[in-house]
């Protein structure tokens, strides 16, 4: 996991002063649970260590990329960037139907 350092704070403490994306870092009053989400202190780390997304649930990374471009957001099960990355990503082949094997793994970086 890339660091928490003072580069991504300050881009986090920006993140958390966009009125249009208060949902993300504040707890809703009618919510069902009173959980905060990550993924804006994911898209700092992202953004500060140069580092695109790879994730399952890329709607609020394309909101946030409208706002702070993102270096990456890539959902493995379409196999397709929603928003491309700023440099060539090699990854693994992915097939859904494929059993898992730990003889693939994702680069490093």
């Amino acid at each position: 996991m890339p660091e928490m350092t003072a580069e991504v704070a300050v881009i986090y403490a920006h993140m958390t002063c966009v009125p249009g994306m208060r949902h993300m870092w504040t707890v809703q009053r009618h919510a069902k649970s009173n959980r905060l989400g990550h993924d804006l202190m994911l898209a700092a780390i992202s953004i500060a260590h140069r580092i695109p997304i790879l994730t399952g649930n890329v709607a609020d990374f394309e909101r946030i990329d409208h706002h702070f471009p993102l270096p990456g957001v890539y959902q493995p099960m379409q196999a397709r960037w929603h928003v491309r990355p700023v440099c060539e990503v090699p990854l693994p082949p992915f097939d859904k139907a494929a059993e898992e094997s730990d003889e693939i793994t994702l680069p490093t970086l």
